[in-house]
């Protein structure tokens, strides 16, 4: 028998034991954490994560009554999904821009991808103080897979472009997370 899968997402007020808690509730449904990304944004806690399991195991989590318990004041949803793809065939390749913080880095950067029809696997962004001055320093991370070398000169080049129009450090490197 195949598993079942479902996206589990939560957030509220940040807090201690909170992963545990939501942790406990896919644990006692049975369930499987596949994958997650969990992190405190500004004073709350956010949670995605791909749980799998047996039919009964996602339903009874689908089902669970969130609005009692220690996920209370949380905002929960989960949401059956399909069994995630094949890893895409290709060469994974990490993107890394860094720059004074301004509004429209993630949007031209994704929007630059999109025109390519390069996907977007995995995306991370954080501003930090920069050394010395303390102004706002924004880094966005994403992941991609590209078809070969040739492919990852063609975006290297458009992303240059791209950074000198936008005043970016734009870096292009092949991911430490092969494909296995």
């Amino acid at each position: 028998m195949g598993s079942s899968f479902a996206v589990v997402r939560a957030i509220g007020t940040d807090r201690i034991g909170v992963v545990d808690d939501v942790t406990s509730v896919v644990e006692q449904a049975s369930c499987n954490i596949e994958e997650s990304k969990m992190s405190v944004l500004g004073g709350e806690f956010a949670v995605m994560m791909l749980v799998s399991g047996t039919d009964t195991a996602i339903r009874t989590l689908v089902e669970h009554d969130f609005s009692r318990g220690a996920l209370k004041d949380f905002s929960v949803d989960v949401i059956p999904t399909k069994e995630p793809q094949a890893i895409r065939a290709g060469v994974p390749y990490e993107i890394e821009t860094v720059s004074i913080d301004s509004p429209g880095i993630v949007r031209a950067v994704t929007s630059l991808l999109a025109r390519e029809g390069i996907g977007v696997e995995e995306l991370e962004t954080d501003t930090t103080p920069a050394p010395f001055t303390g102004s706002p320093l924004f880094t966005l991370r994403i992941r991609v897979t590209l078809a070969g070398p040739k492919r990852a000169a063609q975006l290297k080049e458009l992303l240059q472009r791209l950074a000198l129009e936008k005043d970016l450090d734009i870096t292009v490197k092949r991911s430490s997370r092969e494909i296995e």
